[in-house]
């Protein structure tokens, strides 16, 4: 069973046959797939700063994908609660850069636990055009949402094919 745990800038690692407990605290929740060939998955609710937005969808856990993409309405409720979040029609969803040093976060429910995203690493990618402005770490466009590596360098992910969880 491969474990997948990223740690910000400085990397992370792949674990096959195993689960490295020195890299998390607590105890695991696994979520059941829901549809064979990917890691398909339930996702509940999403929160801002442990208030509901009401979104919910399947999703896919991809270490192949960078950022995480939700429905356009998700998209939407989720930066409708980040104040100074725009849409910008060439560069998708911005956030201010000053984010990078906030204490809030965002929250994805599954299997009845909760997995944090500080806003922080919302705050992505800075345009670089002295605006201020960062490309959100979360995109709309996808009806299937796939939760990217913006959501698992956050948490510590545990592929169990064997049980399909």
């Amino acid at each position: 069973m491969p474990s997948v745990r990223r740690n910000g800038g400085t990397g992370g690692e792949y674990l096959f046959g195993g689960i490295d407990s020195s890299k998390f605290t607590g105890s695991l929740t696994y979520v059941p797939v829901t549809q064979q060939g990917y890691w398909q998955i339930a996702i509940d609710d999403v929160a801002y700063n442990g208030q509901s937005i009401g979104e919910s969808s399947q999703g896919i856990v991809d270490t192949g994908t960078t950022l995480i993409i939700v429905s356009d309405d998700a998209a939407q409720a989720i930066h409708g609660n980040i104040e100074g979040a725009t849409n910008d029609p060439n560069n998708g969803w911005l956030v201010p850069c000053s984010l990078q040093s906030s204490s809030d976060s965002i929250s994805f429910s599954m299997g009845g636990s909760s997995f944090n995203v500080p806003l922080a690493d919302v705050a992505y990618q800075d345009l670089g055009d002295g605006s201020g402005n960062c490309v959100s770490g979360i995109q709309g466009g996808q009806d299937l949402w796939i939760l990217g590596d913006v959501f698992i360098k956050n948490n510590y992910c545990v592929f169990d094919q064997g049980n399909s969880q």
